[in-house]
């Protein structure tokens, strides 16, 4: 582990879903760029999928509401 966080090493795919999932985090949690990402991330993977969906339509109407109102 010390040498992927070194850089010394960079971990392949499998790897990284192995880690994941013992860590229970999804494995794009590795790849963001930021805290705010991040934490967005793991609040969406923890929820159920009725949670999951209404997050969706919100970031939906929200996305198109800014965006019409350009």
């Amino acid at each position: 582990m010390n040498q992927y966080e070194n850089n010394k090493h960079v971990p392949n795919s499998l790897t990284i879903v192995q880690i994941a999932a013992a860590l229970n985090v999804p494995p794009a949690y590795f790849y963001c760029v930021d805290e705010d990402e991040a934490r967005m991330l793991l609040l969406f993977f923890r929820l159920d999928m009725p949670g999951k969906k209404r997050i969706l339509a919100l970031a939906i109407e929200l996305h198109d509401t800014v965006h019409t109102a350009r």
